[in-house]
């Protein structure tokens, strides 16, 4: 079992030939500003060290975050943890680590809507949910979005504490495979400490 933490940023670069593959942000005149690469990365928590990594333009089809992530997931494998950031823990990022058999870990994304009163009730502030397939993006093939399932059960917990002298109270989400009733939410906490230790500043 490997720990990963997902890294995304966006990197300014020089001039030159960059310039063509890299377009700069639209915001800035052309030649006043410089070419601007986005990197995804799946960095190991044991060794610090880069398992793997992807790059692309700032912006443009198949440049975002999600898409560098599936050029890079067969370096994620069975019984590994992913951690990441709020813009990660989409429908199709969680197929994908279900598909391999890992288990991921994120911050909740600030667009979806949270209930506990719903689902299926696993204590506090603690409880699976269902999640129903989206519809197809443009970017994505037929194919590819047939191979999903229709619908999977996602965990979702709420956990308090303090980094760095900071307190938070955050909403996290656990992958299906950490769907067992006898864990309980604190067994999560080292996880969810960790990915707030890398995400808050």
């Amino acid at each position: 079992m490997n720990m990963n933490s997902l890294l995304s940023v966006a990197l300014q670069m020089t001039e030159g030939e960059n310039q063509s593959r890299y377009p700069q942000h639209d915001a800035q005149k052309a030649g006043a500003g410089f070419p601007i690469m986005r990197l995804v990365a799946i960095m190991s928590l044991t060794t610090g060290g880069i398992i793997d990594y992807a790059v692309g333009a700032y912006k443009g089809k198949g440049t975002g975050e999600h898409a560098l992530l599936r050029q890079i997931k067969d370096s994620i494998h069975k019984d590994d943890i992913v951690m990441g950031d709020r813009y990660f823990p989409c429908f199709f990022v969680m197929g994908d680590l279900q598909s391999i058999g890992a288990d991921g870990i994120f911050k909740a994304h600030s667009q979806r809507k949270y209930d506990f009163r719903k689902g299926r009730k696993l204590g506090s502030k603690n409880h699976l949910v269902i999640w129903k397939k989206p519809h197809k993006p443009d970017w994505m093939t037929q194919e590819t979005y047939d191979s999903y399932p229709d619908q999977m059960t996602v965990r979702e917990f709420k956990i308090k504490g303090e980094v760095r002298k900071r307190r938070y109270l955050g909403r996290y989400f656990a992958h299906p495979m950490m769907q067992n009733r006898r864990a309980k939410r604190d067994d999560y906490k080292p996880s969810a400490v960790r990915v707030t230790q890398r995400y808050v500043p």
